[in-house]
């Protein structure tokens, strides 16, 4: 009779660099966060009120156990993080009009008017340049992209299929409707839409980053790459200690859940510290 195995041991961090294999294994997720398909979403903002702090720090804890989960949408906001017993009973009863707000790199058609000395389209988007905190990067290739669409404020539930996203920029949809009046069969992709305004050159969306794609219904844990921390104070620095630890904790063992955490300007602060110049120079070594 097979031995139940139970949970995992946490490790430490001084455990983990204990062990050279556990880190190239680590570093071999590294990847460079301006490359174009890394998608990502911010989960929180640093706070340096120590209560406020302690909420967020709750919220992130809780994305790096469970994922990012979507809520029922229609009412303008971007989806919360925190899963609940509403997002558990809706999931149950199969609904799949919840979503995760996030951005793409390279699929934006706007960027912040928010002041920011950020070298990536990750430090310079809407919801990571305004607000010092925590972004998950995550794999969106297990998502299919549907034809644009919109969820506006107080309107219906429309549900979407697991695991599919769309763009959520009024813009653009009413520029692909207006093109599909001529071709009922249009999709994302055709050459009638190549740089078309919000559509880039294989004519795909490219929604203003504030209002970016919508992913269906929940980001799962195992699809997440990395941590990306924005901070421009000591203060701010010392937070993203915290979050490094809350990751290595939430990690539950698992060492396939252990993520590269980088800053704003796509630099590797854990497990080691990189320059972004020297990680793109190793990325393209990999790929030699």
């Amino acid at each position: 009779m097979t031995e139940r195995m139970g949970p995992r041991k946490s490790l430490s961090e001084q455990e983990i660099f204990a062990q050279p294999e556990l880190v190239i294994k680590i570093m071999d997720r590294v990847v460079d966060i301006e490359t174009p398909g890394v998608a990502y979403s911010r989960i929180a903002y640093f706070s340096t009120v120590d209560r406020e702090w302690d909420e967020k720090k709750a919220t992130i804890a809780s994305v790096l156990r469970s994922g990012m989960i979507g809520q029922i949408m229609g009412d303008g906001e971007r989806a919360h993080a925190n899963p609940g017993s509403d997002y558990v009973k809706n999931l149950r009863a199969g609904r799949s009009d919840m979503a995760v707000h996030a951005n793409i790199v390279g699929r934006s058609s706007g960027t912040s008017n928010r002041p920011t000395t950020s070298k990536t389209s990750v430090g310079r988007s809407w919801y990571v340049s305004g607000e010092r905190g925590v972004a998950v990067l995550f794999d969106s290739t297990k998502f299919t992209e549907l034809n644009p669409s919109t969820i506006r404020p107080y309107s219906d539930p429309v549900e979407r299929d697991r695991l599919t996203f769309h763009s959520n920029d009024f813009n653009v949809q009413d520029i692909f409707e207006w093109k599909r009046k001529v071709n009922p069969s249009l999709k994302i992709g055709d050459s009638v839409l190549v740089n078309e305004r919000n559509f880039d050159a294989q004519g795909m969306p490219t929604p203003d980053d504030e209002l970016g794609f919508v992913f269906f219904p929940r980001i799962p844990r195992r699809m997440f790459t990395g941590l990306v921390v924005t901070y421009d104070t000591d203060t701010d620095k010392a937070l993203a200690g915290d979050v490094i630890q809350l990751m290595i904790k939430n990690s539950r063992g698992n060492p396939s859940f252990f993520l590269p955490v980088y800053d704003m300007d796509g630099n590797l602060i854990w497990p080691k510290h990189m320059s972004h110049s020297e990680i793109q120079a190793m990325v393209k070594k990999k790929k030699e």
